[in-house]
């Protein structure tokens, strides 16, 4: 390490201290935050009830989000700890979390105003309807989510200061365990779990309920928004997969687990037959490429075999070479012969390449 990154290092280090000592937490002391008891009438009223609890948690992520990681990160910059780090890469990362903070605190504060004087009456449609109309936020932060996974990852790998403070940000108590990339998903996930509480609630509400239509217009609107956001779900889940299998592995200059359009799909152990005795390996198959790794520590890249140019071979079962459940991947100039534990593994593992190659 040289000198300037050692002195780098050393002020990140001492940034992080003051950080404890000096942070802000009184926002977690904010009204909507109350935990509000009411005597149950109907599933409605438990629905309902559940919407606040989810909400406040969810709004209290997104305040965790800002203080936690934000707004320390925009500060670290501003002292130069950063070498890698710019303010483009910090705006990549977080999005417009800001703006999803400000529309959701905006909600919370109207539903726990109404839910503090519950009857069952009482209506959340208005609110929910202003709300609805803003959920071009959500559209935005997903479409720019895989991007962000992207550049954090980046960061992750060239700022040896950046991981300590994400090292030491995961211990902290509002983070409950979790790391940035745990936070970062669930805008993400929050509106399929809207959609389904939404579905709830208008299930259990009468037709001739002042709340009804407004409830199924709202519904109508976070459906919209849901189907486009579910696949930045599942692209933003996948990159996840990849970005922690990535992470188990020794760094590998020939071979990058993180690439643009792969898809994880499946791990598993299966036996290697080697020279001179077999050996179990850990395979892991993609929807472009193959591979199997050494175990230790962490994982070492074994041979990489792409499917666009292998061929999978059905081994049938063979006594006298004492081979069963087997199967052979060939792939150019290499090959490899592998056999599972039974059947059915042998036969998930040869369908799953086939669907691929």
């Amino acid at each position: 390490m040289g000198k300037k990154a050692k002195l780098r290092r050393e002020a990140t280090q001492n940034f992080l201290v003051l950080l404890k000592t000096e942070r802000d937490d009184s926002w977690l002391q904010r009204d909507y935050y109350e935990e509000i008891n009411f005597n149950f009438e109907d599933k409605r009223d438990r629905l309902v009830h559940e919407f606040l609890l989810t909400e406040q948690s969810y709004v209290r992520s997104l305040a965790v989000i800002i203080n936690v990681w934000k707004r320390p990160l925009e500060e670290m910059l501003q002292q130069e700890l950063f070498s890698f780090i710019t303010d483009a890469k910090i705006h990549d990362i977080f999005g417009n979390i800001q703006d999803l903070y400000n529309v959701n605190e905006q909600l919370l504060i109207g539903i726990h105003t109404i839910i503090k004087d519950w009857s069952n009456t009482k209506c959340l449609g208005e609110d929910l309807r202003l709300f609805a109309h803003m959920l071009k936020f959500y559209t935005m932060y997903s479409k720019d989510y895989p991007r962000a996974c992207d550049i954090l990852g980046e960061c992750v790998d060239n700022e040896e200061g950046f991981n300590d403070f994400l090292e030491e940000t995961k211990m902290d108590p509002l983070c409950h365990g979790l790391d940035l990339r745990s936070y970062l998903i669930m805008p993400i996930q929050r509106i399929p779990r809207y959609r389904m509480l939404l579905e709830e609630i208008v299930e259990k509400t009468n037709q001739d309920h002042p709340d009804y239509q407004d409830l199924v217009t709202v519904l109508e609107l976070v459906k919209q928004v849901a189907d486009k956001v579910n696949t930045a779900v599942t692209e933003a889940e996948n990159m996840d997969k990849l970005y922690r299998i990535s992470k188990k592995f020794t760094n590998e200059k020939d071979f990058q687990i993180m690439e643009p359009g792969r898809k994880f799909i499946l791990q598993g152990e299966l036996m290697k037959i080697c020279r001179k005795d077999n050996q179990k390996r850990v395979f892991f198959l993609f929807n472009d490429c193959l591979l199997y790794a050494y175990k230790g520590n962490k994982f070492k890249v074994g041979q990489v075999f792409y499917l666009n140019r292998a061929i999978i071979k059905d081994l049938p079962d063979s006594d006298e070479k004492k081979l069963y459940n087997a199967f052979q991947i060939i792939g150019g100039s290499k090959s490899c012969i592998v056999f599972a534990e039974d059947a059915n593994e042998k036969n998930n593992w040869i369908t799953l390449l086939c669907m691929n190659t």
